[in-house]
């Protein structure tokens, strides 16, 4: 089986996918992840990478709210 990486573009208080790609190589998934974050830098959007499967919206909801809690 082969394995991909996913990235997502969602908006972080709608939880609209904005944008969505699958790519294999790890070098072409940090060009896309490159060229995603300098297109959305000014907007309320979270750009989410997934090595080696699918991307997991309860997951990324989950560190989230666990972000907002932690302790510095």
């Amino acid at each position: 089986m082969a394995k991909f990486n996913s990235l997502v573009v969602i908006h972080r208080t709608k939880l609209e996918i904005k944008e969505r790609r699958t790519l294999r190589g790890s070098e072409e998934t940090e060009d896309a992840r490159r060229e995603l974050v300098e297109k959305y830098k000014d907007e309320d959007y979270d750009v989410i990478v997934t090595y080696g499967g699918t991307f997991d919206v309860l997951n990324w909801m989950q560190l989230r709210e666990l972000q907002k809690t932690e302790v510095n």
